[in-house]
């Protein structure tokens, strides 16, 4: 060594070698064949005889490591190309490349929530129109994957889903600096309620056809799939045997002795629910029922237990009153709560005063004309767009001391004069210690009216005009 320092030659103690790799290659005769590779990664790699040409493979896949660990990705666009006459295809590269793109952010990166949608609920009306504005959803939040909270979001609301959910939790963090971070939520939101659970929910009652089939629509009415009842009037029952309910009718019939104006009361407490078919053959009911008596004959009693059918649980010991309510609110009370049910209005007393005594002599008469004329009045909404008045479409039912004094208004009026000694106390105190069981008839009845729809509505269109015939003749 000392020699080749001083001959001034270039001395090198290491020597090196390349290493040559080899993937192993089945071929289909079961022998094993080694062909050479340049990338380390695919050393050793078995290749098995399913593959046609395994070093062409090879070679591809030793391109696709290195585009990769070059930070790039092969976009492959193949073409066919024919020859024009005797010059060649020129067959362009098969490889374009791009430059990689960063990867969207998800969710979990820029907030520290997830959202979960479970139900859509999608509100009906009576006509089985869709209401959007009501439109809601129910949603299952996660903070930090462990901290679970339940809440509704309107689906107009779903484009302001992260203002809503920084103003409703305290621990949501979302990262704003993120370039449309509100939209990518929005949009991951929107695409999760794609797949989340319907449920139609009818929020009016009276009759609807749901599925098909005509439903007496109310809190209590019968379940079906997918269909939730989102409204307060309710139509109380106990479950009990065909055989209790018509006891329990037959109970109904002896409230009081005049069979007369038994039968007629009664009669017409059935009338709310057949309010519908009779309108759809031709032949809607246009006149009130006026139970009339002394203070103390019962009458507010027995009306209470016939005519308080579909009402909200909170109310329904609390009758609207002449004397105190006003004319807007019986208006809107016999036409919006008592949609094919009967509405109650109680007490049409004496008066104290004359200006009091004509004040309710002026609420009688507009009620009566509301129902005999089948009118409401026409307003705007809050869109100053004029909204026609939908009209009365159920029965009304009255209570009081005195008679009408008009013929016109009194010509709108059923009248049936009640006294205590015609009225049957034990009878009246079994419905009072047993208050569902006449709203449980009048469920069974709409029941069997749903059930029956379209014979029931062509024996009215076909058989009544003779049965009115008939009566017109006895009582003139």
């Amino acid at each position: 060594m000392d020699d080749e320092k001083l001959n001034n030659k270039e001395v090198n103690p290491f020597v090196y070698e390349v290493i040559q790799g080899y993937a192993k290659v089945e071929r289909k005769d079961g022998k094993i064949e080694r062909i050479p590779v340049n990338n380390q990664k695919l050393i050793g790699t078995y290749i098995p005889n399913t593959i046609e040409n395994p070093e062409e493979f090879l070679r591809k896949w030793e391109r696709q490591l290195f585009l990769a660990e070059m930070g790039y990705s092969p976009a492959v666009a193949q073409r066919n190309c024919t020859p024009v006459s005797n010059v060649p295809a020129i067959i362009p590269a098969t490889d374009i490349i791009r430059a990689e793109t960063p990867k969207s952010p998800s969710l979990e990166d820029i907030s520290n929530f997830s959202i979960f949608p479970k139900v859509r609920y999608i509100y009906i009306d009576r006509e089985g129109e869709q209401d959007r504005e009501q439109e809601k959803i129910l949603c299952e939040i996660i903070f930090n994957r462990v901290h679970k909270e339940v809440f509704y979001i309107s689906s107009k609301d779903i484009s302001n889903i992260c203002k809503i959910i920084k103003r409703t939790f305290a621990i949501a963090r979302i990262d704003f600096e993120t370039k449309h971070v509100d939209k990518m939520i929005e949009d991951e939101f929107r695409e999760a309620v794609r797949q989340c659970k319907i449920i139609f929910r009818r929020y009016q009652q009276g009759w609807q056809i749901i599925n098909g089939d005509m439903i007496y629509v109310h809190k209590s009415a019968k379940y079906l799939n997918n269909v939730e009842y989102a409204l307060t009037a309710n139509l109380p029952l106990v479950r009990c045997d065909k055989e209790n309910i018509g006891r329990s009718l037959l109970i109904a019939f002896s409230l009081y002795y005049d069979s007369a104006s038994m039968s007629t009361m009664l009669m017409f407490s059935l009338l709310g629910v057949l309010y519908r078919p009779f309108r759809e053959a031709g032949y809607p009911p246009r006149f009130l029922l006026f139970l009339h008596g002394k203070t103390g004959s019962m009458k507010t009693t027995i009306g209470k237990i016939l005519y308080t059918q579909l009402a909200d649980d909170a109310v329904r010991d609390m009758p609207r009153r002449i004397d105190s309510d006003t004319i807007v609110s019986f208006e809107r009370a016999v036409i919006e709560s008592g949609y094919d049910t009967v509405t109650l209005i109680d007490d049409y007393n004496p008066a104290k005063s004359r200006k009091k005594k004509d004040e309710m002599a002026n609420k009688l008469e507009s009620i009566v004309r509301l129902v005999g004329d089948m009118s409401s009045k026409s307003r705007s909404n809050v869109k100053l767009e004029d909204c026609r008045g939908e009209g009365v479409q159920g029965t009304v039912a009255l209570t009081g001391e005195l008679r009408g004094k008009g013929l016109s208004s009194n010509l709108r009026c059923l009248y049936c004069k009640i006294t205590r000694e015609k009225a049957n106390i034990d009878a009246i105190t079994w419905f009072q210690e047993n208050t569902p069981i006449y709203t449980t008839i009048i469920y069974e009845f709409a029941e069997y009216v749903g059930t029956n729809w379209q014979s029931i509505v062509s024996y009215i269109r076909n058989y009544f005009p003779h049965i009115r015939r008939e009566i017109n003749e006895i009582l003139s």
